[in-house]
């Protein structure tokens, strides 16, 4: 099973890097992070895997770069509301609901 965990972030790169620490590969035992692109989970013994999909809305943002350089497990998708938003837009996301 993939878990998709969505973060919306609107210019807080401090709080967003907290949580993505607290995400990142080796710090949820049982789980393991899938790559951007790749579907299918990591290790076939791992029961669960889960994507980190990051989106902010504001016109400036540094997250992007933040992300890239320091996350490279998650992947970004660009906002483009002038608010926050709950959803990363309609891309699909791994992650199966029930």
């Amino acid at each position: 099973m993939i878990i998709s965990v969505i973060i919306p972030t609107f210019q807080r790169n401090d709080l967003l890097a907290q949580c993505l620490d607290r995400l990142a590969p080796g710090q949820q035992p049982g789980l393991g992070v899938l790559q951007p692109g790749q579907a299918e989970s990591p290790e076939p013994a791992e029961p669960f895997a889960y994507e980190v999909i990051v989106t902010d809305d504001g016109v400036s943002t540094t997250a992007e770069t933040m992300i890239r350089q320091q996350y490279p497990w998650a992947r970004w998708m660009a906002g483009g509301q002038p608010e926050p938003r709950s959803r990363p837009g309609p891309r699909p996301v791994a992650g199966v609901h029930r």
